[in-house]
């Protein structure tokens, strides 16, 4: 299903589940087998996916051609859609798309291609999906900038100078790339004792794990954060590298807190128990907080900050290769 508008609201879904799915990086068969294992019913169902729905797998058409076909599957746009999107008009970017290389994208005839960037300008920044249980979860395909609340996200619209993403600053660029909230969740997973952490690290927690005001929850995609799901009180990423080798394609149930995964190997399958999984419990910003007379230097902050995306950065290449 494509949307005309930057920001949609779904109607609650009633009748079935809503199926939450990480980065798909055109894994077509990944995806089959997915909703194969979820017992999916297309009559009920619905499939909602952070971005990225595009990669260097050719069966990147036939995923965005899904969008079109059935109003079961939804996708917000992630920065491979925006930069196909932005490509055609500006010269620098179609630089970047070119690096990306996918080699479908040049393979295809320009007609092809410009249908489906217009099929990727109908994936909206972020969505907005209610659930039976009462909560308000938002999706956005990497995150929500801190300091920002959801009605800063309800009015954001992505232009072609979102495109420059490396480092991203505003809501808009932050919704496509950003970072800062991941690689604190990663960091916090380490279960160190708060006492022996620095009060300008501490902050840095707090800030970046403390809920988004307005919204209830925030799935995120984009960063690969490991095999294992990481998840705030208010957040949870779920980009586990479906297009690695060894990599892993993970949806959630929200309501009823199971998650699935599926690998393309044998052994990865034996590693992959395919039966719902509880989720994990939530990392709590309040475990980071400061106390009373701790001074904090905000250019600590920001240098720790730095070292830790390099480091996280790092990971990620060394674990997908």
């Amino acid at each position: 299903m494509i949307f005309s508008e930057s920001f949609v609201t779904l109607p609650p879904n009633l009748r079935g589940r809503d199926l939450f799915v990480g980065d798909l990086e055109g894994q077509w068969k990944l995806l089959k087998r997915m909703l194969d294992l979820t017992a999916f019913d297309v009559s009920r169902d619905r499939l909602i996916a952070v971005g990225h729905v595009i990669g260097a797998h050719p069966d990147s058409c036939r995923l965005l051609q899904l969008l079109v076909d059935e109003p079961w599957f939804v996708s917000v746009r992630g920065c491979h859609e925006h930069c196909m999107v932005v490509a055609a008009e500006d010269p620098e970017v179609a630089e970047e798309w070119k690096a990306l290389d996918f080699p479908w994208a040049t393979e295809l005839p320009s007609e092809a291609l410009e249908i489906m960037r217009k099929v990727a300008v109908g994936m909206p920044a972020a969505l907005e999906v209610p659930q039976i249980d009462g909560r308000r979860v938002g999706v956005v395909h990497s995150e929500v900038v801190m300091g920002a609340t959801w009605s800063d996200v309800q009015r954001a619209v992505l232009t072609k100078e979102d495109a420059a993403w490396f480092y991203p600053g505003t809501v808009e660029q932050c919704l496509l790339a950003g970072y800062r909230r991941v690689c604190a969740a990663v960091s916090a997973t380490t279960g160190e004792d708060p006492s022996s952490i620095h009060p300008a690290e501490r902050a840095r927690l707090t800030e970046a794990l403390s809920p988004v005001l307005g919204i209830d929850m925030v799935v995120c995609g984009h960063i690969f954060v490991g095999w294992k799901l990481i998840r705030t009180e208010s957040a949870i990423w779920l980009n586990t590298a479906a297009a690695a080798p060894k990599g892993r394609l993970t949806a959630v149930d929200l309501v009823n807190g199971h998650y699935w995964q599926v690998g393309h190997r044998r052994e990865a399958t034996r590693v992959i128990r395919h039966i719902p999984q509880g989720l994990p419990d939530p990392l709590s910003w309040m475990y980071y907080q400061l106390q009373p007379g701790e001074v904090v230097d905000s250019a600590r902050i920001e240098a720790r900050r730095m070292k830790f995306r390099k480091r996280l950065l790092r990971g990620i290449r060394n674990q997908q290769s």
